[in-house]
């Protein structure tokens, strides 16, 4: 059975070419085959991705005419694993994710004859603080993701309107302290939640009767909890397994491209409203 990884490059070089790098240092990295997704970078990152990769023959690079986001970007690679190898597992990873467990190919295999999953989920820690990522939390119902839009939609306003900073100083943050999970979560099945985006395992289950990984119409937030949504009404079962492990960096593209508070503020207020009404749609 043939393990591929698909990851979907955009900006950051030193990060594609660690990941890659880490993945050819796992045991059977040599039968694995490696599928890069440029999403249009445009700043000529992808070419010294490219030389840095020249070495290994398992690799390949894809290249997409503009950006097209997380889902669609991520669709491309998916895509052309399943037309070129069939239903093989694959491993949708961040371009800012490190693999350091060196029997990490067998665990995917492993779990799969134990658990018959569709979508696995690993423990993702993160970099940063040392938080455990995965899973996520439930899913939000239609009335509150409704409530969200009008939220974000009024919080846009606000910006575009040059009031936001002020509004904010005078009634104060009121947002919750991010929540940091320490301690090592228990492996299970994944109902009514959502699996990181970060990394995806997808199974022969899942490829044999899903064309693409994730709904074409979000840019990005929110595809994680429309593909368990997807996956619900195609009964087709998400399992996490917390022995199986990577690390993640977070945002380092989505920071690359916004590089003001203002212009990063609203950028994350549209794609939210956007993804939330996908979200909607395939509730």
């Amino acid at each position: 059975m043939n393990i591929c990884f698909v990851i979907l490059h955009y900006l950051t070089d030193k990060d594609t070419i660690e990941c890659v790098e880490s993945i050819e240092s796992l045991d059977g990295a040599d039968k694995a085959k490696i599928v890069i997704v440029d999403n249009f970078s445009n700043n000529g990152s992808i070419e010294k991705v490219s030389t840095a990769i020249d070495k290994f023959s398992n690799c390949k690079i894809l290249y997409s005419d503009k950006n097209l986001g997380f889902a669609k970007g991520n669709n491309i690679g998916y895509s052309y694993v399943k037309k070129t190898f069939g239903n093989s597992f694959i491993v949708v990873l961040n371009n800012d994710t490190v693999i350091k467990q060196n029997d990490f190919i067998t665990r995917i295999v492993d779990t799969y004859n134990k658990n018959s999953y569709a979508v696995l989920g690993p423990d993702i820690i993160s970099l940063i603080d040392g938080g455990h990522q995965n899973p996520l939390g439930k899913i939000p119902s239609k009335k509150a993701v409704k409530k969200d839009i009008n939220k974000y939609r009024f919080l846009l306003l606000l910006s575009r309107l040059g009031v936001y900073n002020q509004i904010q100083k005078h009634f104060g943050a009121n947002r919750a302290a991010k929540k940091v999970r320490l301690e090592k979560p228990q492996s299970k099945e994944i109902i009514d939640s959502a699996l990181h985006g970060s990394c995806l395992i997808f199974s022969p289950d899942f490829i044999s009767v899903m064309d693409e990984a994730f709904c074409p119409d979000t840019f990005l937030y929110k595809e994680e909890f429309i593909l368990s949504k997807r996956c619900e009404k195609k009964n087709l079962k998400m399992f996490f397994n917390s022995e199986i492990e990577i690390f993640h960096k977070e945002d380092s593209s989505t920071n690359q491209v916004v590089n003001t508070e203002k212009k990063k503020r609203e950028f994350v207020f549209r794609n939210l409203i956007n993804s939330n009404k996908a979200f909607i749609k395939n509730y």
